[in-house]
């Protein structure tokens, strides 16, 4: 049905480029003149490759052996990231076109005086938040004036409450407090004196390009997108292995006790961040269309 509806529809409406969502075999091959692009917005996980077990193994020797007889018949494959044109096989029509800034860059950037840390996400086990609730402890320990806002919708499954009593679990409720989605974002990242994400994993984090563009600098997992935006003790911290709580409290507490440190990677952060600006990345979909 959809192969019909497109074909129909290119028959009255023809194109030069078609580009495309979702990936079906027989899209690169219509016979219409146009050229096709296939955009991939999700990361890839590496599956396999920190698994031992054979049964991963061999979905990740079918999953490159299907993408190096499909893929090459676009004329481009746009990915988010290099790692991820790494793990989807590295073929000559693969180019990265990441996500640019989304929000309106306020005027005015924080200071990074206040002593209050943001991160922003749905409440979802993908975002590691409970490694964020047992690293805050550790820091709340050592620094209890101050405070952790979490901004984002909940996890259906779970529910807020199933959160909160994480919270309540690690001894830090009165440190840390999760609250709703908000229209001006932006003034909580001006008020908060650095970004930390937890993540498991991540694609390309728009919330990052968001907070480094307010003047913060973020402490991150080392979890796939993440590498490619923060540059590590430059604009930010990367944290190598995913779900170390101490290293993670670490970086943080470095933040807290290098007031300079901290202004130097958010300056940094507010500069570098513009390579995501929304002209960087246009000009980077124009060589594309050329």
């Amino acid at each position: 049905m959809l192969k019909k509806k497109l074909l129909e529809y290119i028959k009255e409406n023809p194109c030069d480029y078609l580009s495309t969502l979702i990936h079906c075999g027989f899209i690169p091959k219509m016979k219409d003149g146009s050229k096709k692009i296939y955009e991939i917005h999700n990361l890839i996980l590496n599956v396999g490759g920190h698994d031992g077990r054979y049964i991963y193994r061999l979905i990740a020797s079918l999953r490159k052996c299907y993408q190096s007889r499909t893929y090459k018949n676009y004329y481009r494959i746009v990915d988010l990231t290099e790692e991820d044109v790494v793990n989807r096989g590295n073929l000559s029509n693969m180019i990265v076109v990441p996500n640019f800034i989304t929000v309106n860059i306020p005027s005015v950037k924080s200071q990074l005086n206040s002593k209050r840390v943001i991160s922003v996400g749905r409440l979802h086990f993908e975002k590691g938040f409970d490694f964020l609730f047992a690293a805050w402890a550790l820091v709340a320990r050592k620094y209890p004036d101050w405070h952790l806002d979490i901004y984002g919708g909940v996890d259906e499954d779970k529910g807020k409450d199933y959160f909160q009593q994480l919270v309540n679990d690690n001894g830090v409720k009165d440190f840390i407090s999760l609250n709703d989605p908000v229209k001006n974002i932006v003034d909580k990242y001006v008020e908060s004196s650095f970004y930390i994400m937890s993540s498991r994993n991540e694609g390309f984090p728009l919330v990052l390009l968001e907070a480094m563009a307010c003047g913060l600098p973020c402490v991150s997992y080392d979890c796939g997108g993440p590498r490619e935006i923060i540059a590590h003790g430059e604009d930010g911290l990367l944290v190598d292995k995913v779900g170390d709580v101490e290293g993670l409290a670490k970086a943080m507490i470095y933040m807290i006790e290098h007031p300079e440190e901290r202004k130097r990677m958010g300056q940094n952060a507010e500069r570098n961040v513009q390579r995501f600006s929304i002209d960087n990345v246009m000009s980077k979909w124009v060589e594309v269309l050329k």
